[in-house]
């Protein structure tokens, strides 16, 4: 069976790890890599059989395994992923093919895959609160923050501490239910980092459409013409849905 999936995470992750080597090793003072011990982020399976042939298990197989990583390509967005080595991610996703039946194309379990996770995150339950989190973005964090995207945005500052807690907002909910999730190459992305929302290119008009809000007007290149204050508020909703997308993915029901 072919696999690009090395390749591809070398090439696409490399933003995350390895421009951030040189960084860190100058900054080793700063490091925060300490893993979270809190056991509220730990999705426990509950008579539901480990079996990846069943859909269900399936999906509560992945909720314990993979968590979603920020990846500040375009727009930025989010790939599931066990975790920032690649070794371990492929393993992850072979040994998960190798036991779904039936047997076939790698590139069918990663729709499959990315189908089902789609389902639950547009019907599973999720109310808005307040959500203790893990802190595991610090693993990729340079000086406590995470890069953002490709257009020079400031990067994410992430809170300190092994855990923290994230308020989810109706807002983030809306934003929730319009993920672009999807499979690309080896890669499951619970946000397409080039259109987040939909099926733009420029993404605040899906989140304008997600959120129920009216498109601005455009100027005489049909740009739209967001005002600084609608920036700044979407901007700061896209950067928080990393923590939405993550206390989901641990607490939704």
């Amino acid at each position: 069976m072919k696999r690009t999936f090395i390749a591809v995470v070398a090439a696409i992750l490399a933003v995350l790890v390895l421009s951030h080597m040189a960084e860190r090793a100058k900054h080793a003072q700063d490091a925060g890599t300490a893993q979270s011990a809190d056991p509220t982020a730990t999705i426990r399976l509950v008579a539901i059989p480990q079996d990846p042939a069943n859909a269900a298990a399936r999906l509560a197989h992945m909720r314990k395994h993979l968590r979603p990583y920020w990846v500040p390509v375009e727009a930025g967005g989010m790939f599931l992923l066990p975790s920032m080595d690649e070794a371990k991610t492929a393993a992850f996703f072979q040994d998960l093919a190798a036991r779904m039946p039936p047997p076939g194309r790698e590139k069918d379990m990663y729709d499959t895959l990315s189908r089902e996770i789609s389902e639950f995150f547009a019907t599973a339950k999720f109310a808005p609160g307040v959500y203790r989190l893990e802190n595991y973005h610090r693993e990729y964090a340079v000086d406590g923050k995470v890069r953002f995207d490709s257009d020079g945005h400031e990067d994410t500052a992430l809170p300190e501490g092994e855990s923290f807690d994230f308020t989810v907002t109706e807002d983030h909910l809306k934003l929730l239910r319009h993920l672009n999730i999807r499979s690309w190459d080896a890669f499951i992305e619970v946000m397409d980092p080039k259109r987040p929302y939909g099926d733009m290119t420029f993404y605040f008009l899906d989140m304008s459409d997600a959120l129920g809000e009216p498109h601005p007007p455009r100027d005489a290149n049909r740009t739209p013409l967001y005002t600084k204050e609608q920036t700044g508020r979407f901007l700061k909703l896209h950067r928080e849905m990393l923590f939405c997308v993550q206390a989901f993915w641990a607490y939704a029901k």
